[in-house]
């Protein structure tokens, strides 16, 4: 029986040694190992863990009942999600849709002007000095250390 546990056992180290396997090293490797996930300060790391996960449903809660919280407060206030998922899903769709493209050839500030005349680059500008708009007064009204250029 022994004789045949010790042809198992090598037959099973000579297949290692075929497949490039140092069984040696590996052997080294898993005592190194459990030596360094058995001292004393990586048991109490895990302890520090373990504790930790213990507590991370009730942060999660919390965070979670502070973002909700908050954005009731911005929908009572007036934010529409809708409108805001609709904006941000036809910016994302711009992004890479502009990404695909190839750069526009404007050649200078008669080239910019005529590429005015498209309407949806008209659009996009009329939306970006309404945001500009909006924006600078909200920036004057928390007077956030910007001034107007003068």
């Amino acid at each position: 029986m022994v004789s045949m546990v010790a042809d198992i056992a090598d037959e099973t180290y000579q297949n290692a040694v075929k497949k490039g396997i140092d069984i040696d090293k590996r052997l080294q490797a898993a005592l190194e190992l459990s030596e360094r996930l058995t001292a004393p300060e990586t048991v109490e790391k895990f302890y520090g863990m373990l504790e930790f996960a213990d507590q991370l449903p009730g942060m999660m809660a919390m965070m979670l009942d502070t973002f909700d919280s908050e954005i009731r407060k911005a929908v009572n206030e007036g934010l529409d999600l809708d409108a805001l998922k609709d904006f941000l899903s036809g910016l994302t769709m711009a992004i890479s849709k502009a990404s695909e493209m190839p750069p526009a050839r404007v050649g200078g500030p008669l080239g910019l002007m005529r590429s005015m005349k498209d309407e949806d680059r008209q659009k996009s500008l009329s939306f970006l000095m309404d945001f500009a708009k909006a924006f600078g007064q909200y920036m004057k009204h928390r007077d956030l250390g910007f001034r107007p250029l003068k």
